[in-house]
């Protein structure tokens, strides 16, 4: 089962952030929840096979507020996105700061990341970003030669996140983490 994490703080984020990573899951007739991270628990972690988490708009930061310590114990595949992203880097210690992307990018991807590799157009709608420093290098593996770090694979889990919007463009990424 995958569980998609829903971090939107208003319902109607949905159909922006969460409803088209859904719309993707159903293509692959996988089973599937969705939570909110209001009502997440350890029995929605422990059922799934896999987890999404999706991103939130530009305004909201309400998902900075909730528990992610499980992140960094947990076993099995994680996939986050822009804001998941975040709260991935985040729950293993490495603070955001600002930076803020909005539209298409091309950015070049040096390496294979689920699937893409070469120049990509990518959609970006965050305001944060995370450095890149030796610290960071030893716990992930980056994949795109860009300004700002772009997505990344913890080196000793199946942790992915992008700070892109793949379920905008390049949903090739969402479908192949389901496959891993």
């Amino acid at each position: 089962m995958i569980l998609i994490i829903n971090l939107c703080k208003h319902e109607l984020h949905y159909f922006e952030f969460v409803k088209p990573v859904e719309d993707i899951v159903v293509k692959t007739g996988m089973s599937y929840d969705v939570v909110s991270i209001n009502y997440l628990t350890k029995e929605h972690l422990d059922s799934a096979d896999k987890i999404i988490i999706c991103g939130t708009s530009l305004r909201d930061f309400s998902y900075e507020k909730k528990d992610f310590s499980w992140i960094k114990n947990y076993e099995k595949p994680i996939l986050g996105i822009c804001a998941g992203f975040q709260v991935i880097c985040e729950s293993y210690n490495f603070k955001t700061k600002k930076g803020i992307e909005i539209g298409l990018k091309s950015i070049s991807f040096d390496k294979k990341f689920l699937g893409i590799k070469g120049v990509k157009q990518v959609y970006c709608l965050h305001n944060n970003i995370i450095e890149k420093d030796a610290k960071f290098a030893k716990e992930f593996k980056t994949y795109s030669n860009s300004e700002n770090i772009q997505a990344i694979k913890k080196h000793t889990k199946q942790v992915y996140a992008t700070l892109f919007h793949p379920e905008i463009r390049n949903r090739t990424v969402i479908e192949n983490f389901l496959y891993i």
